[in-house]
């Protein structure tokens, strides 16, 4: 495995001062070289530096003391995460490209088994991470849960729900899903969508390396923005009840997916039940738009998923049903 280095140590002294020295406004210690074969990629900086020269100075710097004659830059938060483009994909360029055949550097795959499944996916365009994962496994399970005890409180037992994943990603919530549905497949029905490629990709590829694809059709997966795939499914007229999962993003799900669900624009026309689970790490932009619509009379707050606590914090879900 390639490990990230700072650039301080990567180059020789009287580089490193040379080129800080001559542009001493881009000088910061978070900066991270990775040697691949035929590639740099520095991370650290939040934006692409807009000094030309610079970034001339750069590529030429580390082209001589490294000899990786291209050059990508991945761009990170203030907290030092990479920032990430909408689609779910590490924000990243190459400032210099060298060979064309060298931008397969972004193309490797990640392989790695948590909680019993396999996970191949391209960390630079797409989002994954074992928190994540855990916390989709968590839902999972009580969303099946909950499922079955609806179909046994039926008096016909036929009782089915409709499970809409619309931040799909690369399977965090599909797999362990479908693993915990075998027994309860006729009553619970999974569509999955995402509107990142590169993402469905894999999570194709993941069922597969999981023997899970026999359970879950290609007409099972859309690749498409998550308010076209919502609006369009939530009118399924074959099911008793939609349960919608989403990923929460604040400044994007309180603003532009909860008021579609609110003002009825994501709903059923013949009055089937939404349920909504919003997944996250830091959900307090969620308390407050619950407390501000919470006498609206248009939804119910279910319990809560207890906090899990994972290394660096905790993750949590809510889920509330609307009327």
């Amino acid at each position: 495995m390639v490990k990230m280095i700072s650039l301080q140590k990567v180059l020789s002294p009287t580089s490193y001062n040379k080129l800080f020295n001559q542009h001493p406004i881009y000088l910061n210690p978070r900066l991270k070289l990775k040697i691949t074969k035929n590639v740099g990629i520095l991370y650290g900086f939040e934006s692409k530096p807009e000094n030309a020269d610079f970034l001339e100075n750069l590529s030429k710097t580390i082209e001589q003391d490294t000899n990786r004659k291209s050059l990508a830059l991945v761009y990170n938060h203030k907290n030092g995460g990479p920032k990430r483009n909408p689609n779910g994909g590490i924000d990243s360029e190459f400032i210099k490209l060298h060979k064309s055949s060298h931008k397969s550097v972004f193309k490797k795959l990640t392989s790695k088994e948590i909680g019993g499944f396999i996970f191949k996916w391209n960390q630079y365009t797409d989002f994954f991470n074992e928190a994540n994962f855990l916390l989709h496994k968590a839902v999972s399970r009580p969303i099946i849960n909950d499922c079955v005890k609806n179909v046994e409180e039926n008096s016909e037992n036929s009782s089915k729900t409709l499970v809409l994943d619309s931040m799909s990603g690369i399977g965090p919530l599909v797999l362990p899903f479908l693993k915990n549905a075998k027994n309860d497949s006729k009553n619970v029905k999974l569509l999955a969508n995402d509107w990142n490629p590169s993402a469905i990709k894999s999570l194709k590829r993941n069922l597969r390396e999981n023997s899970l694809d026999s359970m879950f059709n290609a007409d099972s997966i859309f690749c498409e923005d998550s308010k076209t795939f919502l609006i369009r499914e939530a009118q399924n007229e074959n099911f008793d009840r939609i349960w919608v999962v989403m990923g929460g993003t604040p400044g994007v799900t309180e603003k532009e997916f909860l008021p579609l669900f609110l003002d009825k624009t994501i709903s059923n026309k013949n009055g089937v039940p939404i349920v909504l689970t919003i997944t996250g790490k830091n959900l307090d932009y969620i308390f407050e738009w619950l407390n501000e619509h919470r006498n609206s009379g248009k939804f119910v707050l279910n319990e809560p998923l207890g906090p899990l606590w994972i290394r660096s914090g905790s993750v949590t879900a809510f889920t509330m049903t609307f009327l």
